[in-house]
């Protein structure tokens, strides 16, 4: 449950930034990468 948690925080952290920047996610992923 543990890691489930800490993948969903994960992705919801990310959406958030990506809706704060007004970027789309594919430029976020080259930085990611």
């Amino acid at each position: 449950m543990v890691a489930l948690n800490n993948v969903r925080n994960k992705l919801l952290a990310r959406a958030f930034s990506v809706v704060k920047r007004g970027t789309p996610y594919v430029v976020l992923q080259k930085f990611a990468a």
